[in-house]
């Protein structure tokens, strides 16, 4: 969603993960039909997971209504491969455990094992 509680619009921050160091890119913002909503051009950076702000207006300026959105980022590595990411695909970093429960750090978060849907290998 992109209004808070007082439901006012705002920013909002997203991590995506690059398997690989890239020269270029660019994140697209999709609404639930699908229709690209808002573009972001990536500059170059190394791999990992990175911090991104979306400030939650499409193309045209406007504050998008609240609702579902799929963020995803197409980019050319440093060998000129083209690639895909997409927000919610993060390496399993580390495992933690706190008051019985088992937390898993995906990007920059710790999420309940239990919340988990699916892995991919």
């Amino acid at each position: 969603l992109v209004t808070d509680e007082a439901n006012s619009p705002h920013n909002v921050d997203f991590d995506l993960y690059f398997g690989n160091s890239y020269k270029s890119g660019t994140i697209k913002i999709t609404d639930r039909n699908g229709d690209v909503v808002k573009t972001i051009d990536l500059k170059s950076g190394d791999k990992g997971v990175k911090s991104f702000e979306w400030d939650g207006k499409d193309s045209n300026g406007k504050y998008v209504d609240d609702g579902t959105y799929k963020i995803t980022a197409d980019y050319t590595t440093t060998n000129n491969e083209s690639k895909t990411t997409k927000l919610g695909l993060y390496p399993v970093s580390s495992v933690k455990f706190d008051k019985g429960e088992a937390y898993v750090k995906l990007g920059n978060n710790y999420v309940k094992l239990s919340d988990i849907k699916e892995v991919e290998g």
